[in-house]
């Protein structure tokens, strides 16, 4: 148990004990499975869930300039944007070359929770 809590806000309470927001867990979660079934960890077939970039027939931008980049589906329905394989996208994208192609899980997790931590630093 931790003394001094009481009656401070959420924000202050996980700023006080390092811990991190739901959203940010949300998106850690998501962005280490995004790892693993982009790097075979995981027993889900690629092509089921993503398209790279590089293996689509569409025009590169510097957007699209990294192999590791994934394409957003086209969707009608305003209700697909919260699905995994839509809401993982953006965020995946703009995560660093260097974060993406970490060798395992575990190197992956750390240097995505550091690089978390610096655009929180610089967001406030």
């Amino acid at each position: 148990m931790c003394s001094g809590l009481k009656g401070k806000t959420y924000e202050e309470k996980l700023t006080k004990l390092e811990l991190q927001n739901l959203s940010e867990r949300r998106t850690l979660i998501d962005m280490t499975q995004v790892w693993k079934i982009l790097n075979k960890k995981d027993r889900l077939t690629e092509s089921k869930f993503f398209t790279r970039h590089c293996e689509a027939r569409e025009r590169t931008t510097r957007a699209a300039d990294s192999t590791e980049n994934i394409l957003r589906t086209r969707s009608c329905l305003e209700l697909r944007k919260n699905f995994f394989t839509n809401r993982v996208i953006e965020y995946w994208n703009k995560i660093p070359d260097e974060i993406r192609t970490s060798g395992n899980v575990d190197s992956f997790k750390c240097r995505l929770v550091e690089h978390m931590k610096k655009e929180r630093g610089t967001q406030t």
